[in-house]
């Protein structure tokens, strides 16, 4: 994946959604760059036959927010637990 982070969404529009975050691999890269951390383990990427399922795109976006919790930054715990409860991925 690229250093370079372009995402585009329409923010005026609530149930804009950005494709780039669904599979949680955005996420995880994101974490591994503002933590330093070469790679998150256990996360699933997808391969260029397959996207991933919403099983393992949840797993993704629960390892990043597992870390950010693990490293202390802040983060309320009201956001974390969403993952568990999303069906609209």
């Amino acid at each position: 994946m690229s250093n370079d982070f372009s995402l585009r969404a329409n923010i005026q529009d609530p149930s804009a959604k950005l494709v780039e975050f669904q599979s949680g691999v955005l996420l995880c890269c994101i974490v591994e760059k503002v933590e330093y951390m070469r790679s998150i383990p256990g996360i699933t990427r997808p391969s260029s036959k397959q996207q991933l399922s919403k099983a393992s795109a949840l797993h993704n976006i629960a390892k990043a927010l597992d870390m950010l919790k693990q490293k202390k930054v802040g983060l309320p715990v009201h956001h974390v637990t969403f993952v568990t409860h999303s069906h609209d991925l």
